[in-house]
């Protein structure tokens, strides 16, 4: 079957392990060696073959347990609604631990943060990021909560109130919800924790991406600690059809959507201060995704009109920018509207003769013009 999602976590500087699933329901876990030279080829081999069920994993995301080495958990999310958390070695096999319920659709994307450090607390503590075609995001806290033996002795019912317990080796940790996030109108197809700036530091700022042509950038207040939405940036347009997924720049300084249609949109913070952020909309690079079928100028050549079986008809044309400086005036090429999206591929297209020069008409495989 096809392969539906892919993750990988550096163990080393000389060796991954990357884990992928298919659309029957298996994850293949695998463990890459990466050679010392240029000339030499990778090793690659299978650690573990996970069968879950018969419905579609969607996405993975795989972390290492905190204070145990050598030691991953790895999240499968899909069609089911269910969270599967695994756990294995670097080396060993993969066993399923717990589940995790509360989103009420399919989730569609998931992530693990990095050790969090604070000044009461060391690295105990990790959080994954869950997002579902229920609107809603989940932000998820696994502790290391003691070594095993001792936990084994005082496990009870009530230990389970906060969230599922499971055993790792040598540790129990044990993961519970620490915050609902609802600010999204439509489906939410990625969540993205922001890259750390500083080596083994993460910022607590999740991107995340949806179906209603919005990203929002979500952190928790000073003061509360509860978790709210600082920023949302998004489109307007008809043509956009909602965001497929959203990512950070390593620096966390731009926001990077695309979307159905093949288009991408980025956002930059161009305040110079750490205590206000202003996100403002940045060029891209823009295009058709499949065969274009057929092109055509304007009647004045100002710009040039195409149509291609991604179903969408483009204006091209050219744009200086001259931000105030004559001396340094650039002229290029981008994409600048697309005044039909259609149901059909379009194979055909021509301008019309007459006042205004902005009217055209294409053909379809429906058969009309």
């Amino acid at each position: 079957k096809g392969v539906t999602c892919i993750t990988a976590y550096m163990v080393s500087e000389t060796e991954a392990m990357v884990a992928c699933a298919s659309s029957d329901g298996v994850v293949n876990v695998w463990d890459v060696s990466f050679p010392s030279q240029s000339s030499e080829e990778c090793k690659v081999s299978c650690l573990d073959s996970i069968v879950v069920d018969s419905k579609a994993i969607v996405t993975l995301s795989l972390a290492e347990l905190p204070q145990n080495p050598g030691r991953f958990v790895l999240a499968l999310g899909g069609l089911d609604n269910k969270i599967k958390l695994y756990c294995g070695e670097s080396t060993g096999k993969f066993t399923s631990v717990c589940e995790l319920k509360g989103h009420t659709d399919w989730i569609r994307s998931l992530d693990f943060s990095l050790p969090l450090h604070s000044a009461e607390e060391s690295t105990n503590n990790i959080m994954l990021v869950s997002s579902s075609q229920d609107k809603v995001i989940r932000i998820w806290k696994l502790v290391l909560v003691g070594d095993a033996g001792s936990w084994r002795r005082e496990i009870t019912l009530a230990s389970y109130i906060e969230g599922p317990v499971f055993v790792a080796g040598m540790f129990t940790y044990q993961i519970s919800v620490e915050s609902v996030l609802i600010g999204h109108e439509d489906w939410v197809y990625s969540v993205e924790w922001q890259p750390p700036v500083i080596d083994n530091h993460q910022p607590l700022s999740i991107l995340s991406a949806s179906m209603d042509k919005t990203m929002m950038i979500w952190r928790p207040e000073k003061n509360t600690g509860v978790w709210v939405n600082v920023v949302c940036v998004g489109e307007l347009s008809h043509c956009a059809l909602g965001f497929y997924g959203g990512h950070w720049s390593p620096d966390g300084t731009s926001i990077l959507a695309h979307g159905y249609g093949g288009s991408f949109h980025l956002w930059r913070n161009v305040s110079s201060s750490k205590e206000s952020e202003n996100w403002l909309m940045q060029k891209v690079p823009s295009g058709h995704f499949a065969a274009v079928t057929d092109i055509t100028w304007a009647r004045s050549g100002e710009y040039l009109l195409s149509v291609c079986q991604d179903q969408t008809t483009r204006v091209f044309s050219s744009w200086k920018n001259d931000e105030g400086n004559e001396e340094a005036e650039d002229e290029h090429w981008h994409e600048l509207a697309r005044p039909q999206v259609h149901g059909h591929d379009i194979n055909c297209v021509a301008m019309v003769q007459g006042k205004g020069n902005h009217r055209f008409v294409s053909g379809a495989e429906e058969k009309v013009v």
